[in-house]
């Protein structure tokens, strides 16, 4: 069983561009899923309107969740965790406080103040429930990789040997199925990121080079699927 489980900040920004989004869905098949707290995060975004004097990021925002929000259960499984489970709470628990470390040694970094209360745990409840959701992939004896734009939860999920993966990821992906140039790779992240969606510092890319292929002695974790495996996955 191969899983790639989503965060909802990492879909909106494969969502800007509708074509991109499609191409993604396409390469990845039936891996893709989000836990049941992440589908209805995107619903909720989905359905909120913004007033007359909304930044353009965020029409853009509710705009990518509106086309995400169709394609769950369908496109993209909307697989809910277990209700009642002692090792599920444990573990969620776990993770839970492992983000908040990453959070606050963030902030220290940056000598920034917390996150806005409500937000906060809003974002940490998706994260928390989908790197729970990949352990457990792996617990079963399957593969898995976390799809996501926030550094604590890539931290995090580092540590329970769970691979994760960003947009710009995706998009070199995209570029060795020739499915676009590395220029236009560059341009749909540039795009998806000017307002939302900004991936940590360490995780930007440079350039246009940053989405060429990578392939080393014969081998593409990236171009992997053109042999029928997915990419992040084999």
């Amino acid at each position: 069983m191969s899983k790639a489980w989503c965060d909802s900040g990492f879909l909106y920004a494969m969502a800007v561009r509708e074509s991109v989004f499609r191409a993604f869905l396409l390469l990845y098949g039936d891996t893709l899923a989000v836990t049941a707290a992440v589908a209805k995060e995107i619903r909720d975004k989905a359905r909120q309107a913004p007033g007359p004097d909304a930044s353009t990021g965020r029409w853009q925002m509710v705009r990518a969740a509106g086309r995400v929000a169709a394609v769950l259960g369908k496109d993209i499984a909307v697989l809910p965790l277990p209700e009642d489970d002692a090792t599920v709470d444990v573990m969620a628990g776990r993770v839970l406080d492992q983000l908040r470390e990453a959070d606050a040694a963030r902030h220290g970094r940056a000598g920034t103040g917390p996150d806005d209360r409500v937000a906060a745990a809003n974002k940490n409840t998706g994260e928390t429930l989908s790197i729970v959701a990949a352990i457990r992939t792996l617990t079963w004896g399957g593969t898995t990789v976390l799809l996501t734009h926030d550094g604590g939860a890539r931290e995090v999920a580092d540590l329970h040997q769970v691979a994760t993966q960003d947009m710009v990821d995706v998009l070199g992906q995209l570029v060795c199925e020739q499915q676009m140039t590395d220029e236009q790779a560059h341009a749909v992240y540039e795009a998806a990121t000017q307002s939302f969606g900004t991936l940590p510092a360490r995780d930007r890319p440079d350039g246009v080079g940053d989405y060429q292929c990578k392939a080393l002695g014969g081998a593409c974790s990236a171009c992997d699927v053109a042999n029928g495996q997915t990419p992040g996955l084999e």
